[in-house]
C-alpha cells in the first residue's frame, strides 16, 4: 500500500510510501517559474508545490498577456506561496530570467517551466551534491516525460539524462556535453553560475530557441562541472508548447528558414568565442578556440540532421516521388497526437480527496529498469507515483 496524507493506492508491493515534502530551504534556495499564457498549468504547479510544503522563495516571472496576468494574480493571491513579477507581455525569456536573477540572494536557485513538476527528493539531492562539491556549477537527475490524460497521468519515459560532465578543461566539458547532449537549463545551479551564464544571452536576438538553449548551456559548462544524479529530478510535460515548432527544432528551421538559423549560429558563435577565450582555455588561442567551437556546433547539428527527411523533401520538390510514397512521407512528417495508453500499462489508481486518478506507467518507464546507464528501481517509480498525489 502506498499512502500519502491525501491519497492511497496499491502497486507491485505492499510497501508503505509517503509523499515526500520539500526540505526547509528559506536561506539556501530560490525557484524561478517563467510563465506565458498558461494559468491552468501554473495553478496546478503552484498547488503541487504548496501541498509538498515548499518552504523557499518562489518567484513567478509572468510575460503573459494582460488578461492572463490578471488570472495569475488571482491564483497567487489565493495560495500566498509565490511572488508575482509581471513583465511586458511577450517579454524575451532571457531578459526576464536575467532580471529576476539579479534579485536572487540565496546561494542556489533553479528554473522550472510552468507546466512541469519539480520532485522534492531530486531537489534535495542536487543541493546536497552542490554543497559537497564546490567544483560543480549545477546538478540535476533524471527527467520523466509525462502527460495529463483524462483524469490521470501518463508516465511515458525516462528522458533527458546523460553522464556527469566532469572534465577539468571547460572546452572539454563542452565537447562532453554535446556528445550526449541533454538540456541542463533546468538544473539546480549555484546562483552566481546561473547569473553569469544567462547575462550574455540577453539581447542576442535569436529566433531559434534551441540555439538560445545551447548557448546558455555552453556558457554554463564554462562555469563548472555539471552533475547528473541517479534519481528522478523533474517531470517534463510532453505536449503543450506555446512556441512554433520551427523555433524549437534545429532541423525544422533549417528546412523552413535556413537564413534565420545561420544568422542565429553566427551570433551565438561570436558570444561563445569571446567567453571561452577569456577563461581557462585562453592558452589555446582565439583561433583554435573558434575552430573547436565550430566543430562542436557541427557535431551537434549533424547528429540532429534527419537525412531521410531531407531526401524526401528534395525528391518532393523535384516531383520524383510516386503518389503512395508522397502520401506516406507527408503522413510521417505531420504532427499527430500521442496515441492513448495501453490499458495494460495502468499502474493503478490514486484516490485523492475521494476522487480517483489513474496512473499509467508505460513501457518506456519500465525499460529504464534494465538500462545500465540509468540507476532506477521499482521503489523509485513507486515513490514517484506517491509524490504525484500532490498534483491533485
Amino acid at each position: 500500500m502506498i499512502t500519502s496524507p491525501r491519497a492511497t493506492r496499491t502497486w507491485v508491493e505492499k510497501t508503505a510510501l509517503k509523499t515526500e515534502m520539500f526540505p526547509s530551504l528559506e536561506a539556501d534556495y530560490t525557484l524561478l517559474i517563467p510563465t506565458f499564457n498558461r494559468p491552468v498549468e501554473l495553478g496546478m504547479l503552484l498547488r503541487y508545490l504548496a501541498r509538498h510544503e515548499a518552504r523557499f522563495r518562489i518567484i513567478v516571472l509572468d510575460a503573459s498577456d494582460l488578461r492572463n496576468q490578471e488570472r495569475n494574480t488571482a491564483i497567487l493571491a489565493q495560495l500566498s506561496l509565490a511572488e508575482h513579477c509581471n513583465f511586458v507581455p511577450g517579454a524575451p525569456f532571457a531578459e526576464m530570467v536575467s532580471t529576476a536573477l539579479n534579485d536572487v540572494e540565496t546561494p542556489y536557485c533553479s528554473l522550472i517551466p510552468d507546466d512541469d513538476l519539480l520532485l522534492p527528493g531530486g531537489l534535495a539531492a542536487a543541493l546536497r551534491h552542490l554543497r559537497g562539491h564546490p567544483e560543480f556549477a549545477a546538478a540535476q537527475g533524471y527527467n520523466v516525460a509525462f502527460l495529463p490524460y483524462q483524469n490521470g497521468i501518463r508516465l511515458i519515459d525516462t528522458v533527458e539524462w546523460c553522464p556527469t560532465v566532469g572534465e577539468e578543461r571547460p572546452l572539454a566539458r563542452l565537447y562532453h556535453l554535446v556528445r550526449r547532449y541533454q538540456p541542463i537549463n533546468w538544473a539546480v545551479y549555484r546562483t552566481e553560475a546561473l547569473q553569469r551564464s544567462f547575462a550574455p544571452t540577453v539581447g542576442i536576438d535569436v529566433d531559434n530557441l534551441m540555439m538560445w538553449e545551447l548557448t546558455q548551456a555552453f556558457l554554463a559548462v564554462r562555469e563548472g562541472k555539471i552533475a547528473c544524479l541517479p534519481m528522478f529530478y523533474r517531470l517534463r510535460r510532453e505536449e503543450g508548447s506555446v512556441v512554433p515548432r520551427r523555433q524549437l527544432h534545429i532541423f525544422h528551421q533549417f528546412v523552413t528558414q535556413p537564413e534565420g538559423l545561420l544568422r542565429d549560429i553566427i551570433r551565438c558563435r561570436a558570444l561563445l568565442i569571446e567567453a571561452f577565450a577569456s577563461g581557462p582555455d585562453r592558452d589555446l588561442g582565439q583561433v583554435e578556440i573558434a575552430r573547436v567551437i565550430d566543430l562542436i556546433h557541427g557535431h551537434f547539428f549533424w547528429r540532429h540532421f534527419d537525412a531521410g527527411t531531407a531526401e524526401f523533401l528534395i525528391q518532393k520538390s523535384l516531383d520524383l516521388l510516386p503518389p503512395d510514397a508522397l502520401a506516406a512521407g507527408e503522413a510521417s512528417m505531420s504532427e499527430s497526437e500521442m496515441p492513448p495508453p495501453d490499458p495494460e500499462s495502468a499502474a493503478d489508481t490514486l484516490t485523492v480527496d475521494g476522487d480517483q486518478h489513474r496512473i499509467w506507467v508505460e513501457p518506456g518507464m519500465l525499460k529504464a529498469l534494465a538500462n545500465p546507464e540509468i540507476s532506477v528501481t521499482m521503489h523509485d517509480i513507486r515513490q514517484l507515483i506517491a509524490d504525484l498525489a500532490a498534483y491533485y
